[in-house]
């Protein structure tokens, strides 16, 4: 708070007013000035805080969403394997589980993502400093984050959910053609699953190059055909012309718009 004193003895002329009103304003300009420059600096202190705490978290997240990419394809191949086994069984029921081509697996680690030091920048309002398109940066980045944790923790709860066979007889041998029907059934609805969320590591790297290695397009692809063989593939090829004709010309502007969109 300024403190503004009266003069000790009357002023004797206009000319002597003045001179003491220009000292009072002068005062107090410089204390303002002195007061904004002390907070100034001390922005200046908080914003290169928040970066230096933004830049490791964003390096712990890194090696978190490496990771996550390295659980991608071991959970990718569990479930492909667990298909593999399955379908055999459905077609062989009762088989010795020695004599099956594999065993079912279902686990989920999972390296969570950090968002405490961009939490505490929000609440703080540190990040009305910080130039706007770094808060986009930032803003866009932990959206992504925060939405590929939601797509595991839903992935986490259909693999739950599919290994719960093991709890009430987990020889696979001992299940009926219609428990082995739910199981193709539980499976595909985690390899779905894992597919989306590997989605979510593919578009994240995409707009934050930084965070790598990440599932590929192909990957992702191979993953969601796994059903179909190269024959099937090959003769549904027709059907899938027949259907490129029709919309081919709206993909490719849907596909432009989209482009121009992000470019903005």
């Amino acid at each position: 708070m300024l403190d503004v004193h009266p003069p000790e003895h009357a002023a004797h002329s206009w000319r002597d007013f003045f001179i003491h009103i220009a000292t009072i304003v002068i005062g107090l300009l410089i204390a303002i000035g002195l007061e904004q420059t002390v907070e100034w600096i001390h922005h200046r202190h908080e914003v290169r805080e928040t970066r230096e705490a933004l830049e490791v978290e964003r390096k712990d997240n890194r090696k978190a969403f490496a990771a996550d990419t390295a659980v991608f394809h071991l959970i990718a191949a569990e479930q492909q394997n667990d298909i593999l086994v399955l379908q055999y069984l459905k077609q062989h029921p009762g088989t010795p589980e020695g004599e099956l081509p594999g065993t079912l697996v279902y686990i989920s680690p999972f390296d969570a993502f950090n968002d405490g030091s961009w939490k505490t920048a929000e609440s703080t309002g540190v990040t009305s400093l910080i130039p706007r398109a770094e808060v986009t940066e930032n803003t866009d980045l932990y959206g992504e984050l925060s939405f590929s944790m939601a797509e595991f923790a839903t992935l986490f709860s259909a693999m739950t959910k599919a290994e719960e066979f093991r709890y009430t007889d987990p020889d696979l041998s001992h299940m009926t053609p219609a428990q082995i029907d739910k199981q193709i059934e539980l499976t595909a609805a985690c390899l779905d699953l894992t597919f989306r969320w590997g989605g979510t590591l593919y578009a994240l790297h995409g707009n934050h190059p930084d965070f790598a290695p990440a599932p590929t397009s192909a990957e992702l692809y191979a993953l969601n055909r796994h059903n179909r063989s190269p024959a099937e593939t090959q003769a549904a090829a027709p059907a899938a012309a027949h259907t490129q004709d029709r919309i081919g010309a709206l993909q490719v502007a849907a596909n432009a718009a989209m482009e121009a969109a992000e470019g903005k």
